[in-house]
């Protein structure tokens, strides 16, 4: 099982939020997750 995560600040809102990617893969089947956080500066 391979999990990586993804925090997108090259698509940092005006609010200062950013989206999140969490791709899983097992197996060969692949899925994801995301949410919008406020990164730490």
């Amino acid at each position: 099982m391979k999990i990586t995560r993804q925090l997108r600040l090259d698509a940092l809102a005006a609010n200062g939020t950013a989206p999140s990617h969490l791709p899983i893969a097992c197996q060969g089947h692949r899925l994801g997750t995301g949410a919008v956080v406020r990164p730490a500066h």
